[in-house]
């Protein structure tokens, strides 16, 4: 963890909605979210997620907190 904060640090930063996220997929080399997921509805969470999983490469980091 402590090395993809480290990537995370010289990353270019970006606020966008975690249930519409306006990426394509694989074009994410890590993420973070801190808390983000109160303000989704319970039922759409997996989705959201789901989603994230899906614009991050195979191997990227995330910090994701609730």
């Amino acid at each position: 963890m402590r090395c993809a904060r480290l990537a995370l640090i010289a990353a270019r930063g970006e606020t966008v909605n975690l249930a519409a996220l306006p990426f394509a997929r694989g074009s994410l080399d890590a993420a973070v979210a801190y808390n983000t997921s109160q303000h989704l509805p319970v039922d759409s969470l997996p989705i959201a997620l789901a989603r994230l999983h899906d614009v991050l490469r195979v191997g990227a980091p995330i910090d994701f907190t609730i």
